[in-house]
């Protein structure tokens, strides 16, 4: 089994990078620690009390890059909206110097969470697994009636189910939290499909690509509501003025109602690609399939380990996947939603 050596070059310094307050790599890493949570209940570790540990380690990393990414991608947001509208400026640059504060504050948080022992322990354990009994041994947690196939088909078909409650509670009414839950449910379903795809077990096709665009939209509703928070928050002596902050708050309710627009000519789709999920995961056979050579320890856990091990670069995007039933593209402007991703993976 082998894998692929310009993935593992471009993970040879992340560590660094994060101690150096990159927002490309605190992004990169926040994205590594979602995907070995996913894949850690696959896995065959001491107990299932074990495997709960080290979830937790990486969920508590996973918050502090979380925590230091949201200032990363409100100063972004921050930047676009005083390009577009520079009235707002006054408004903007007392924003501003609030979420560098805190921003400051949360990576230094990082820093010492990602220096932990805990941390480096279980990736180092990780590690030293893969080393010793490969990744095909470690899928194989539970040899008896339903192994990893089986709860990563179950996984797939409560996701699914999910999604679609989230999508029929949200309704067409904004709600800000109703709606992020909605871009949580489609993110998860995303990770399940990933692994799915990347084990063989099914193919995802353009699911994944489907959901990333949800996340986009949603992420950017999700980012500006916070921004509006925070700015009823600001106080006036700080430097600004009702005036220009009343314009910040008009420029990003408008992208709001904009975004949740959009998301709401998407949830027809929505709800097919949940159907389709859970239908390709109640036809799986009892067994699974899989692929040699695909294994998902190596697409979503080898990565992190040597990170932590050995540092990292950014990593290679992989290619698109192509085909799984009948779902179509989502309509709309797909060039602002790529603008939307390029502007939250700003530094």
């Amino acid at each position: 089994m082998s894998f692929p050596a310009d993935h593992l070059t471009a993970l040879s310094r992340a560590i660094e990078t994060v101690r150096d307050g990159d927002a490309d790599a605190i992004h990169d890493m926040r994205v590594a620690t979602r995907r070995v949570r996913e894949a850690l209940p696959l896995l065959r570790t001491q107990s299932d009390e074990h495997t709960e540990e080290l979830r937790l380690v990486f969920r508590k990393v996973g918050r502090a890059l979380g925590g230091a990414r949201d200032g990363d991608v409100a100063l972004g947001l921050l930047d676009q909206m005083e390009q577009r509208r520079p009235a707002v400026g006054t408004a903007a640059a007392a924003m501003r110097r609030d979420i560098e504060r805190e921003r400051l504050a949360k990576r230094r948080k990082l820093v010492k969470v990602v220096e932990s022992t805990d941390f480096h322990e279980a990736v180092a354990e990780l590690l030293h697994q893969v080393v010793a009994h490969g990744w095909r041994a470690m899928l194989q947690r539970r040899p008896f009636k339903r192994g990893w196939e089986g709860l990563l088909r179950q996984r797939m078909i409560d996701r699914a189910a999910m999604l679609r409650h989230r999508i029929d509670r949200a309704a067409g009414v904004y709600f800000p939290k109703r709606v992020h839950a909605v871009r949580i449910a489609a993110k998860k379903l995303r990770y399940a499909l990933e692994i799915a795809d990347a084990t063989g077990l099914c193919q995802s096709g353009d699911a994944i690509e489907v959901l990333k665009e949800t996340q986009d939209t949603l992420g950017y509703v999700h980012d500006c509501h916070l921004l509006i928070r925070r700015l009823a928050e600001l106080e006036t002596d700080e430097g600004t003025d009702c005036n220009t902050r009343d314009l910040l708050v008009e420029a990003l309710e408008s992208d709001v109602q904009e975004f949740h627009r959009r998301y709401l000519s998407q949830r027809d789709r929505l709800r097919q690609l949940a159907d389709t999920a859970d239908a390709a995961a109640t036809n799986i056979p009892e067994g699974g399939h899989i692929t040699a050579g695909l294994l998902v320890a190596t697409t979503l856990i080898v990565p992190l380990a040597l990170l932590v091990v050995n540092g990292t670069r950014r990593p290679a995007r992989n290619p698109k996947p192509t085909a799984l039933g009948a779902l179509d593209r989502f309509n709309g402007d797909v060039t602002r939603v790529k603008h939307v991703r390029h502007m939250r993976s700003l530094p």
